[in-house]
């Protein structure tokens, strides 16, 4: 089902009109219940329920795959930046103190160096948890590759998506709920 068909499901007409959306991101959520997870929200640069890859290699070359099921909304920069945040968090994890991170990110990485000014609220939020990340390392780099060689970490994302065990054996895996800026205000309300 395409996400038009999924928003004229009546079903959904049903639901909404038993509890009414309070925001567009409310209706999103409601709405995806109703298509497939592929046409689910990827309407006007909105990410769904989105699966993420990350592979991390180290200098004697051991490979781990971990894939992120990302169940909130996102925009495409907004994952990006989970990915990153995440990528950092398993390295510190690790103790590694120098890390590379290889992406095709080109928005967020030109943000995270400077190069590009963060001008929306929450990609100032992202940014300044990732800047905080950052200086828990003695040495960050990022390598900008282009998105054909990056074929691997979308194929754990590939991998992330599915609901079969078998598969799923082949990579650690984590399911995030809310965003990590909105985990920190979470926290500090508590």
């Amino acid at each position: 089902m395409t996400f038009q068909e999924g928003l004229n499901n009546l079903d959904l007409v049903f639901s909404l009109g038993k509890t009414p959306p309070t925001s567009m991101t409310d209706l999103l959520f409601k709405a995806q219940k109703y298509m497939n997870g592929e046409d689910a929200l990827n309407a006007n640069g909105l990410a769904g329920l989105k699966s993420v890859g990350i592979i991390v290699t180290s200098l004697e070359k051991d490979v781990l795959k971990y894939g992120v099921q990302l169940q909130f909304l996102a925009m495409n920069n907004e994952a990006e930046y989970e990915i990153v945040l995440t990528s950092l968090g398993i390295a510190k994890a690790l103790g590694i103190k120098n890390l590379k991170l290889m992406t095709d990110f080109k928005l967020v990485v030109g943000q995270i160096t400077n190069e590009y000014e963060a001008k929306e609220e929450r990609m100032k939020k992202y940014l300044k948890l990732t800047t905080q990340l950052i200086d828990e390392f003695n040495d960050v780099k990022f390598e900008q590759i282009p998105s054909e060689n990056n074929s691997s970490a979308n194929e754990v994302a590939r991998l992330a998506s599915t609901e079969d065990a078998s598969v799923m054996k082949e990579l650690l895996m984590e399911v995030q709920t809310i965003p990590r800026i909105d985990e920190l205000q979470t926290l500090s309300v508590q």
